[in-house]
């Protein structure tokens, strides 16, 4: 087992503000950097740009739902 040299990069994809911050919040002890999407237009946005090793994504999100997103 190795340790990585960078955090983890965490995708956060919620159409709701308090419920990506509540993850955050409740996932900030692992040390992970955090990326925020508010729909999946902007999270398809992100995944274009960079690497990122784990999504966490609202199954009920604007513009198509969570599992037709993933």
């Amino acid at each position: 087992f190795t340790v990585p040299d960078e955090p983890p990069s965490i995708l956060l994809v919620d159409g709701v503000d308090l419920n990506r911050k509540i993850l955050r919040s409740t996932l900030h002890a692992i040390g992970a950097k955090f990326i925020d999407a508010r729909n999946p237009s902007e999270a398809y946005r992100v995944l274009e740009r960079q690497r990122i090793d784990l999504v966490i994504c609202d199954m009920f999100l604007p513009e198509q739902d969570g599992f037709e997103f993933c």
